[in-house]
């Protein structure tokens, strides 16, 4: 569980109680990019996934933390107005940005997984522009 130094002493020992182990990183905010290179340093970590929603993967993906993007199409059609979208960005991206698809495959229930290089340097229109 990734934690900033704001976050309140009875959650914190509420994560105690129940085993979570919990990285501190970033004072008012979770710093994501510390957490990351935390998780390398501390733990060995040289590769996360996630499996988030449009926010979190926005976050990742403006703060220059995301080089690979990998989803699984599944072969069916829904009508859930609340449904995830894959990226939901804080802002608008200054340009657009092609993925390239690096790898793809056809799994045994028909959907497809695909994994995208995503290219550096995408980044968030200053703010007086969104």
């Amino acid at each position: 569980m990734l934690v900033s130094r704001s976050t309140p002493g009875d959650y914190l020992s509420y994560l105690d109680r129940r085993g979570v182990a919990h990285l501190t990183a970033g004072e008012d905010r979770v710093d994501l990019a510390h957490a990351l290179s935390l998780l390398a340093s501390e733990h060995g970590v040289g590769s996360i996934r996630t499996d988030a929603g449009g926010a979190l993967n926005g976050v990742l993906l403006t703060a220059g933390l995301v080089d690979r993007v990998a989803v699984v199409v599944a072969p069916a059609i829904g009508a859930d107005p609340e449904a995830q979208t894959l990226f939901r960005l804080p802002g608008r991206l200054t340009a657009g940005a092609a993925l390239r698809l690096v790898e793809s495959e056809v799994l045994d229930d028909g959907a497809l997984w695909l994994v995208y290089e995503v290219p550096t340097g995408i980044r968030p229109a200053p703010r007086a522009l969104l």
